[in-house]
């Protein structure tokens, strides 16, 4: 597991109300973190601190306590540097005092036997499920699969064979295998699914225009979505990270919405997908992706109905 010690330091003031009293200092593990640079108003400002839009701490309960309210407060989280100091900036993690990041509190065992605890930073208007109105500009969103349900609808889907016939036949017109350099098996199709289903879920309370309401249809629109670039994949950081040129997912990668995943496995979550397009641009892809499903399905003659999103159950929101 890949760990970063983050620290924040506090100066007390000394008995003249001044600085350079005691220093204090606060710690947390940093799990895991989400970018997305151009999807808020504190990402565009010109700055080389890291201001994440979605991270993830842990530590002893107490400690994070501190540590989470100097965070609220605007305080700077900083990796600590070790050995020979350079004369680079260190690392520094930001979460703005007046930005509208919310903090999910988990208790979970600890193997000391201390009260250990994690803590999900987020800003709620990206990762919420139901944004409850439709923005008439802009369709915007983080979607960050849980890894356990992805494997329960994948489990569920698996059994029916019928369902999965159905599925990879339209897959197949419409010539999903063949996206990528590599291409897509049959169960790498088959794979994405409870993803693509997340993902129409999250489109379909952002747009007005009706979506046909069918497995098939969803896992269509997720690849073409991503292909256009109406959404992205993790798009990894310049001299940070190899890429793989022929791995299957580089042609889902758009750097220019400056969306990066770190370690996000390490959340219990799979490689999330985000969506900044204007809804003119939006409708267009829309209409163009339900013309090509309905000339597709007349001509394989199927039934839209046999694969309902009902077969999949979202996973619930909590409470923050």
């Amino acid at each position: 597991m890949n760990k970063r010690t983050l620290i924040i330091e506090q100066t007390e003031k000394d008995q003249s109300g001044k600085g350079g009293g005691k220093t204090r200092q606060f710690q947390a593990e940093l799990l895991a973190y989400v970018q997305g640079d151009t999807l808020w108003e504190g990402g565009k400002a010109e700055t080389d601190n890291i201001r994440p839009v979605w991270a993830m701490f842990a530590g002893s309960e107490q400690e994070l306590r501190s540590f989470v309210a100097n965070l609220q407060s605007g305080k700077r989280a900083e990796v600590p540097t070790t050995g020979y100091r350079s004369r680079s900036a260190p690392t520094r993690y930001e979460f703005l005092r007046r930005s509208s990041h919310r903090y999910l509190w988990q208790r979970v065992a600890s193997e000391e036997g201390q009260n250990a605890a994690l803590v999900t930073v987020y800003l709620p208007e990206l990762f919420r499920l139901d944004p409850g109105m439709i923005d008439p500009n802009l369709c915007q969103f983080v979607m960050l699969p849980p890894r356990w349900w992805v494997e329960a609808q994948k489990e569920k889907l698996n059994q029916d064979t019928d369902l999965c016939g159905f599925l990879l036949s339209h897959a197949r017109a419409v010539r999903l295998k063949s996206f990528g350099k590599v291409g897509f098996t049959d169960n790498d199709l088959l794979a994405q699914l409870p993803q693509a289903a997340y993902f129409a879920a999250y489109l379909d309370r952002r747009t007005k225009n009706p979506l046909p309401d069918s497995l098939d249809f969803y896992l269509q629109l997720y690849f073409y979505a991503l292909r256009e670039g109406i959404a992205t994949r993790h798009a990894p950081l310049k001299n940070h990270e190899c890429i793989d040129q022929n791995e299957k997912w580089g042609w889902a990668r758009h750097p220019g919405l400056g969306y990066h995943e770190t370690d996000i496995n390490q959340a219990g979550l799979l490689p999330g997908v985000a969506v900044h397009v204007p809804q003119t641009r939006l409708d267009d892809f829309l209409s163009w992706q339900v013309q090509l499903y309905f000339s597709v399905q007349q001509k394989l003659s199927a039934k839209a109905e046999n694969a309902k999103l009902t077969q999949l159950t979202l996973p619930i929101e909590k409470a923050s």
